[in-house]
């Protein structure tokens, strides 16, 4: 196995996450169209999670196709930048398996989180400058 595989398929698992909370995010997102639709298309409070929730759907999509697409470069980038002299041994134990994990897992809720701290920074931005 190569040495920049491993690292192309930890990218690949991150951006199939992403993808998945894209899938789930569509269901809820047209619900929200429709109840917007309902109250008669007022800029009110359901418009801003209309525009919210297709900002999510849209980062999560976007950075889930980027991350299919440029995985291999993504991995030769980490290859060539990290100080990897020699073969990877495939004899791990119970630790090096959880730090995968948990870089994996790590790596996945900061994708996920980091759309609702960016608009919960400019919420609190703007009902400061208000």
């Amino acid at each position: 196995m190569k040495k920049a595989e491993p690292i192309q398929l930890i990218i690949l698992i991150i951006a199939l996450l992403l993808g998945y909370n894209a899938l789930d995010l569509i269901p809820y997102f047209f619900w929200l169209v429709y109840q917007w639709f309902g109250s008669g298309l007022t800029m009110d409070a359901s418009f801003s999670r209309v525009g919210i929730y297709f900002l999510y759907l849209i980062f999560y999509s976007v950075t889930a196709i980027i991350l299919i697409k440029r995985s291999h470069l993504l991995s030769q980038k980490i290859k060539t930048t990290s100080s990897f002299s020699q073969d990877i041994d495939f004899n791990l134990k119970r630790d090096d398996i959880l730090f995968g994990v948990f870089a994996v897992i790590g790596s996945y809720i900061l994708a996920t989180r980091l759309p609702k701290l960016l608009v919960s920074i400019y919420s609190y931005i703007k009902e400061r400058n208000a």
